[in-house]
């Protein structure tokens, strides 16, 4: 069995028990559909990036359509968001800007700002409001969406297409098999004078499991492509980028055979990152470790598609012509596919696929079932309290009942009184130690400064190309230990701190609930019991930091002396150190904000449930056994028969719990 086919029946199996949750009453209908639709959802998400007119459409219409299926846009500012899915029901959905997004459009075109990225902007607005005028009753359109047929595409994001400059994106939904388990997301150019859609464009591109960025052989990794690469590609991460080199033919014309392309696609992508180094280390880190391979999608198209379906079309059938001719090599339409490199980027495509996406598919749902469940076994117990408390208030005079209630009353005010100040402590808490974190951060490596003192110098016979390679080998190895005692020492106390506030605000409730139940006279047990239930599921867990960062290089110490070539080579560690440190604290700062967002959410959610599943269910029993005391005798007999069937719904959920975490586990061998 494939990895395609076990997630389909993991998925089967997973639905079944999210069946089972509504069944039982655990979820409701709204809270099942979402749980299908995130499931759904959690599908493989293949981002797609490139210039205008660099072969995008040719290239999807090959890997998943095989056939000329996406038109193509005619220019950077009218190329839309387009989303490519599988749907039993074919068909195309539009969405148009709203009448604000349009306005903010209008607004662009008229500004003046100089800059040429905020005048490339504000050319795009112009086009846009230009190409408009053609479209009558626009207003009317703004804020809606439509359903179309393959057939009109091209009228909404085609070349030429007459509601192009109005359409923010569409979403195609095909029943084609290649799409089953996998969705595409083909961003529009960069500049786009839409924010709300040029952010939608990167959240996407930082969700999806792999990044296509289609460059033109022609010119690969020009200053274009570098704005597209820094604009866009920040957030992806290393190793799901994949640089597809595209019209390798537009150049093989010129340089012969195929090993000349491979090796002029290499030059240029050695001398693109060397460019960079400085300017941003960690984007070409991610570009040495992505994989790239040269391409030609319009090969790739005319491999895959019969001889009859190429006659159909007048441009493709010259383009075949003019292969045969022009490359003798290509004889069948095998050899079409294997010059294109159609075969090589499915085999990456399907290696980013099985590389751990497995395990993300499949816990994140096991989790919510499993949590559901014991979440109802919870609330289950807490209505038991809840009963068990009203029985007993019984036992007790009416002006008792009163008392304790006006008692709790108060209690509960004071309690969210304190709430809030502990909230208030640990926000403070927390930012402070953060700014000590950067703090010793800084010291950190002003200490790995100093320590390239150490560093020997150049032998009066060693080649410069060896010292060299010692000087970073050895600076290397310091800034991977520095780093490793960065994580180990000054992060992982700040994380410890943060649990150690957490752990210290459940603490400080215990200590405050048992304080307010002490002046209470028969509702304390009750309490207690409810105080447990909820700090049994709390989640104290806080991911892990990854540091990204590139590699020292230093050089250039010909016909230096062996003590200035020392200085020479810690003078270019430490201009590099410092670029690393930049970065290396952005990241930290990125994630210790993430971490006061993560305390912040569980001290709302610790506020929350002990107000709301604590002191008040407490409060409202009383309540109601103020209103029936008059029949309490028959509230008692009701109780008891109530206590008597939860019995048997917390034995069996609890039973329950541990046949389906049992046959969950399963799924994850």
């Amino acid at each position: 069995m494939n990895i395609l086919d076990k997630i389909s029946e993991v998925k089967s199996k997973l639905k079944s028990h999210a069946e089972e949750l509504l069944k039982e009453g655990i979820i409701d209908q709204g809270e099942y559909e979402e749980f299908i639709s995130s499931l759904e959802r959690e599908r493989i998400k293949i981002g797609v990036v490139g210039q205008v007119k660099n072969g995008k459409s040719t290239l999807l219409n090959a890997l998943i359509f095989q056939k000329p299926f996406l038109p193509v846009a005619s220019t950077p500012m009218t190329a839309s968001l387009s989303f490519i899915t599988y749907g039993e029901e074919e068909g195309v959905e539009v969405e148009f800007y709203t009448k604000d997004e349009w306005e903010k459009i209008e607004e662009t075109a008229k500004d003046k700002s100089d800059g040429s990225f905020r005048s490339e902007v504000v050319e795009s607005a112009k086009e846009l409001i230009e190409l408009s005028k053609n479209i009558k009753n626009l207003d009317s359109f703004f804020g809606e969406s439509k359903k179309i047929s393959f057939g009109e595409i091209k009228d909404y994001v085609g070349e030429g297409g007459k509601y192009v400059p109005i359409t923010k994106s569409i979403t195609i939904r095909s029943n084609n098999q290649r799409l089953r388990d996998v969705d595409f997301i083909d961003t529009p150019g960069f500049n786009d004078p839409i924010i709300s859609r040029e952010m939608r464009a990167r959240e996407s591109l930082r969700e999806a499991d792999a990044v296509i960025v289609v460059l033109y052989a022609g010119r690969p990794f020009d200053e274009s492509d570098k704005e597209l690469i820094f604009n866009r590609l920040p957030g992806v991460g290393s190793g799901k980028i994949v640089f597809v080199v595209n019209k390798k033919d537009t150049i093989l014309e010129d340089l012969g055979v195929d090993e000349k392309v491979e090796k002029y696609i290499k030059d240029n992508i050695n001398r693109f990152c060397a460019e960079i180094e400085r300017e941003n280390r960690i984007m070409s880190k991610v570009i040495k470790n992505s994989k790239i391979i040269s391409f030609s999608a319009l090969s790739a198209l005319i491999g895959v598609m019969s001889d009859d379906d190429i006659e159909k079309d007048d441009v493709l059938s010259w383009y075949y012509k003019k292969f045969k001719d022009e490359f003798p090599f290509l004889k069948t339409k095998d050899d079409f596919i294997e010059f294109s490199g159609l075969r090589k980027l499915e085999s990456i495509l399907e290696e980013i696929i099985k590389k751990e996406k497995y395990d993300i598919l499949v816990k994140k749902p096991i989790t919510y079932i499993i949590a559901k469940w014991k979440e109802k076994f919870e609330n289950l117990r807490g209505t038991k309290y809840n009963l068990e408390t009203k029985k007993k208030s019984y036992a007790h005079s009416l002006k008792e009942i009163v008392e304790e209630k006006n008692k709790l009353k108060e209690k509960s005010v004071e309690f969210g009184g304190f709430i809030s100040d502990l909230e208030g402590y640990i926000q403070s808490e927390l930012a402070e130690k953060k700014k000590k974190v950067i703090d010793q951060v800084a010291n950190e490596f002003n200490s790995l400064g100093y320590s390239l003192k150490d560093i020997r110098e150049k032998n009066f016979f060693e080649t410069h190309s060896g010292y060299s390679g010692y000087v970073s080998s050895v600076v290397n190895s310091m800034l991977y230990d520095k780093i490793n005692d960065i994580k180990s020492k000054v992060i992982s106390e700040y994380v410890n701190d943060a649990y150690g506030l957490l752990k210290d605000m459940i603490s400080k409730i215990d200590r405050k609930i048992t304080e307010i139940t002490e002046g209470l006279t028969f509702t304390r047990d009750d309490m207690n019991n409810l105080k447990k239930a909820i700090t049994s599921l709390l989640d104290y867990r806080i991911g892990d930091i990854k540091f990204e960062y590139i590699s020292i290089q230093t050089s250039g110490f010909w016909g230096l002396g062996t003590f200035k070539a020392k200085s020479e080579a810690i003078l270019q560690a430490k201009i590099q150190l410092n670029l690393i440190k930049q970065e290396i604290e952005e990241q930290i700062k990125d994630y210790l904000d993430k971490i006061i967002q993560l305390v912040s959410g569980k001290m709302s959610y610790i506020r929350e449930n002990y107000e709301m599943k604590v002191i008040k269910p407490v409060i409202n029993a009383l309540s109601e056994v103020e209103r029936n005391y008059e029949n309490r005798q028959n509230e008692i007999k009701r109780i008891e028969s109530e206590l008597s069937e939860l019995e048997e719904k917390i034995k069996y959920i609890g039973s329950r719990i541990s046949d389906i975490e049992s046959d969950l586990e399963q799924l994850l061998k």
